[in-house]
C-alpha cells in the first residue's frame, strides 16, 4: 500500500499573466451585470464571463477546506488562464442569450477571430496582449472573506462593490425563491455547508441556528441584513492600501449618473473608452430617469402582516445598517 504524502502547499510563485484585474462583486440584483458589459467597452479590458471557480475557491477557504497559502495560488492559476483562454478566444461563453456572453455585449467578432489564432508562448508576448485587464465577477464575497485582496495583491487594481436598496432586495430575493431553492434544487450551484443544526447556503454559516428556523421571508431579510452588516464592517476594517483600490457604488445613483463612476473607473484602471462605447450604454438604457425602490415604508405595506415583531425590529437595523454603510462610504470615497 502507497505511503500517504504530507501535505504540500501549492504555489504560483514566478509565473504571472494577469496582472490588472478588477472585481465586480455584490448581491443579487445588486447591478453587477449592468456595469460589467461596461467594462468590455474600455481599453484594453477583456469582456467579462461567469466563472464560479473564483468563488468556490474563496469559499472553500472561507470555511477552512484550503489553506491561505493554496488558496491564494489557485486563484492565480484561475485567473492567468482565463485571461490566456480569454487570449485565444477558449471557454468564451457564446450562449447568445445570456448577459455574459459577447453577443450581448456586441463583441462577438472579438472573439470569434481569436479562435483560429495558434495557441502558444508568442500570444503573451503580442503587443495588444500586453497590459489587458480582466474583470472578475463574483457575488456577494465583500464583507465576509478577503481572500481576492490578498491573493491578487499588487495585480489587483480595482474591487467594485455595488450596493442597492436593501428593501428591493430582500423582496426581489423573497420573489425569486431562492430561500425554497438553496441547497435543495439540483440546478442550484451555490455552495452548502453541513452544520451542526442542519444544511445552509454557505452564507448563512454564521447563523445557522436562525437560518434554518426562519421561514422563506424571514431568511431573505436575514440574508441581506447579515449581508449589509458584513460589508459594513470590512469596509470600514480595509486597509489604506487596500481601501485605495476599492469603489462601492450605489445602483440608484449610478444608473441615473454614470458618468462620474465611469471616469473615475477608467482614471483608477489607466484607461480610455473604447469606440463605440456609447452602443453599450444605449443597450443598457443608461443614464436611466428613474429606478426602481422600494425602500422600508413600502416593504412594511407589503409583508407586514406576515412578519414577527422580531422581524419587524430587524428591519429597523436593516435600515439603519444600510443609513451607516452609505455615510461611512461617503465619508471615505
Amino acid at each position: 500500500m502507497a505511503s500517504k504524502l504530507a501535505a504540500l502547499s501549492i504555489t504560483r510563485a514566478g509565473q504571472n499573466i494577469a496582472s490588472n484585474i478588477v472585481i465586480i462583486d455584490g448581491f443579487s440584483s445588486s447591478g453587477k451585470s449592468l456595469l460589467a458589459p461596461i467594462l468590455g467597452y474600455l481599453d484594453k479590458t477583456e469582456q467579462w464571463q461567469m466563472r464560479y471557480e473564483y468563488e468556490y475557491i474563496a469559499i472553500q477557504h472561507l470555511v477552512g477546506e484550503i489553506s491561505t497559502q493554496s488558496a491564494s495560488a489557485l486563484l492565480k492559476l484561475q485567473a492567468d488562464n482565463h485571461l490566456y483562454d480569454l487570449m485565444i478566444g477558449r471557454n468564451v461563453n457564446f450562449r447568445k442569450t445570456d448577459s455574459s456572453s459577447p453577443y450581448y455585449d456586441g463583441l462577438e467578432e472579438v472573439y470569434l477571430s481569436r479562435i483560429e489564432q495558434a495557441e502558444g508562448d508568442h500570444v503573451l508576448n503580442r503587443e495588444d496582449n500586453k497590459e489587458l485587464i480582466l474583470p472578475l465577477h463574483v457575488h456577494y464575497l465583500f464583507g465576509k472573506t478577503d481572500i481576492l485582496y490578498k491573493s491578487f495583491d499588487k495585480n489587483l487594481k480595482l474591487y467594485l462593490t455595488l450596493i442597492r436598496d436593501p428593501f428591493f432586495l430582500i423582496d426581489t430575493w423573497f420573489n425569486s425563491e431562492f430561500p425554497h431553492h438553496l441547497c435543495k434544487k439540483s440546478r442550484e450551484f451555490t455552495i452548502c455547508c453541513e452544520c451542526d443544526e442542519g444544511t445552509v447556503p454557505w452564507f448563512a454559516i454564521n447563523y445557522a441556528k436562525e437560518y434554518l428556523s426562519a421561514n422563506e421571508l424571514e431568511k431573505s431579510i436575514l440574508t441581506v441584513f447579515n449581508y449589509y452588516s458584513s460589508v459594513k464592517k470590512m469596509y470600514n476594517s480595509l486597509s489604506e492600501t487596500d481601501l485605495a483600490k476599492t469603489l462601492v457604488i450605489e445602483f440608484e445613483e449610478f444608473a441615473v449618473r454614470p458618468e462620474p463612476y465611469i471616469d473615475k473607473i477608467s482614471s483608477i484602471l489607466h484607461t480610455s473608452r473604447r469606440d463605440r462605447f456609447d452602443d453599450i450604454m444605449k443597450k443598457l438604457s443608461l443614464p436611466r430617469e428613474t429606478v426602481d425602490i422600494l425602500g422600508h415604508d413600502a416593504f412594511l405595506k407589503k409583508h407586514k402582516n406576515n412578519l414577527s415583531h422580531k422581524y419587524l425590529i430587524l428591519l429597523e437595523n436593516v435600515e439603519n445598517t444600510y443609513a451607516l454603510l452609505k455615510s461611512d462610504i461617503n465619508a471615505s470615497q
